[in-house]
This record gives C-alpha cells, structure tokens and sequence, in this order.
C-alpha cells in the first residue's frame, strides 16, 4: 500500500519510499510517540508530568512521549513483524514527514509524488 501526504500549505502529494530493513532498523520509532503539538506553557507542563521530551524543529514542536511496544525482542526488531497480530498504524507508519522528526536514520523518506506520463 502506498502512502501518500499531502503539504497543506502547499498542496504538493508526496510519497512514503524506502524501507525497514532489520540491519538498520533499531525499534526507535516502535520506543516512542512523536506527537506534533503548540508550543505553550501548558503543552510543555503536560509533556514533563508525562516524562515526555519537547522537541523543536524549526516552526514544529514536537512532544516525544516515551513508550516501549512490548512486540519488541531482544534486539529491538517487532516479534509480529510479517503476521496478522501486527497493527496496520505499524505498517503505515510513517504516514508524514513530521513522524520523522525524532527518528534520524529512519530508512524511510518522503518524496514529491511524480506525475504519470
């Protein structure tokens, strides 16, 4: 399945592309929630009651709730990977670049969508 975002500001559709490959991959985004949110007072008081990192990326703000999926093994990769007890949101994740945000050498990426010939 292909996952597409579209840039409000700017209607460009761009394209989920890349992959997970389990020699890369380190569960980083199976131990957290990157959750995009204003940057207030009162956001950042509920982000520290939820032991919770306030991440800036230029105009986003981004709250990292830590949050470890128990499907993780030993070596950090997902115990349901390839079966049907694994939840579509792990398979579409990530579905925007803002997902991205907190996990640095994710194999994914996103790119504008090229239009059919």
């Amino acid at each position: 399945m292909s996952v597409r975002w579209t840039d409000s500001a700017t209607g460009t559709v761009y394209e989920r592309v890349g992959s997970c490959p389990p020699s890369r991959c380190k569960g980083r985004c199976c131990t957290s929630m990157a959750l995009p949110f204003r940057a207030d007072p009162d956001a950042e008081k509920w982000a520290e009651l939820h032991n919770a990192e306030v991440q800036r990326f230029g105009p986003i703000s981004v709250i990292n709730v830590p949050t470890k999926c128990a499907a993780l093994n030993d070596e950090r990769l997902c115990s349901l990977y390839g079966s049907d007890e694994r939840p579509q949101v792990c398979a579409d994740w990530p579905r925007s670049p803002v997902d991205l945000l907190t996990v640095p050498g994710c194999g994914f990426r996103f790119e504008p969508l090229k239009e059919a010939a």
